[in-house]
């Protein structure tokens, strides 16, 4: 690009994006501001795709920073912080936060499905005993 007779370089960064044994890679533009053009919505979307997560996927994410640890990475602000650091490449770790809500209602209501239908056996079963005609 070439803008008032200076040269811009858009920087790149790699990301690497881990979930279990399953890492990704791609790659994210940083501007002459050193701020990527990728903000935490867009990062969030981008990883949902890569892993297959529903819409309703509850995840966090942590980066790894230049000592080795892990960092909480919440929003764009976080993601603003990393670029200072300038760091060769961004690791991030995806973090299973459990079940959705909307998983936890589907084994909610089978959980309440099942106690009925075991309860209603249980009635049957007492009631067919007590009114059996004993053989006595």
């Amino acid at each position: 690009m070439f803008v008032s007779g200076l040269h811009i370089i858009s920087l790149i960064i790699s990301v690497q994006v881990k979930f279990g044994n399953t890492v990704m890679h791609f790659n994210v533009r940083v501007d002459v501001n050193n701020q990527m053009n990728l903000d935490m919505v867009g990062l969030r979307a981008k990883i949902r795709s890569y892993f297959n997560f529903n819409a309703d996927a509850n995840f966090s994410l942590r980066y790894v920073d230049e000592e080795g640890d892990l960092v909480n990475l919440m929003d764009d602000d976080d993601l603003h912080d990393i670029m200072r650091l300038q760091l060769e490449f961004l690791r991030i770790e995806v973090h299973d936060n459990g079940l959705s809500l909307r998983k936890k209602i589907i084994r909610y209501a089978w959980n309440i499905t099942y106690l009925y239908f075991c309860s209603r056996a249980v009635v049957e079963m007492c009631s067919a005993i007590m009114f059996s005609k004993s053989n006595v």
